[in-house]
Formats: structure tokens, C-alpha cells, sequence
């Protein structure tokens, strides 16, 4: 019911059985992270940093949509 709580259950069911990649779900929690301190603490990123989210943020949708094709 909590957004941690879907993540949690997002890897029980996708990452620990390996339909998912480990490696993505880790840069999404990474991301969620740099989000909340861009948000809540006036953290600035440089560009590289920013375009890094993006690419990763595609590469997770591109893996969610392989899966979901299975």
C-alpha cells in the first residue's frame, strides 16, 4: 500500500526470480532518491548526471515493456 511496499513486492516478484534485471531496479531506487533530495533539499545535479537518469529511466520502461510482451 506504501511506495516502498510496491518496490519491495516489485523485486519478490520480478527481481529475486530474475524476470526482471537486477541493475535496473537498483538505478530506480537510486533515482527515486536523488528525486526526493531534488525536490525537498534544493539539490542541484550537473547535466551528465541528469541525462544518466533519462537514459536509465528508458531502460527501465524498455525492460518493463520486454516483460510485459512475454
Amino acid at each position: 500500500r506504501t511506495h516502498r511496499g510496491v518496490w519491495h513486492r516489485f523485486h519478490q516478484l520480478f527481481v529475486a526470480t530474475g524476470r526482471f534485471p537486477a541493475e535496473l531496479h537498483a538505478r530506480a531506487g537510486k533515482g527515486g532518491e536523488e528525486r526526493v533530495k531534488a525536490d525537498y533539499e534544493a539539490a542541484r545535479y550537473a547535466y551528465e548526471e541528469g541525462l544518466d537518469a533519462v537514459l536509465a529511466a528508458e531502460r527501465f520502461l524498455a525492460a518493463t515493456l520486454a516483460m510485459l510482451d512475454r
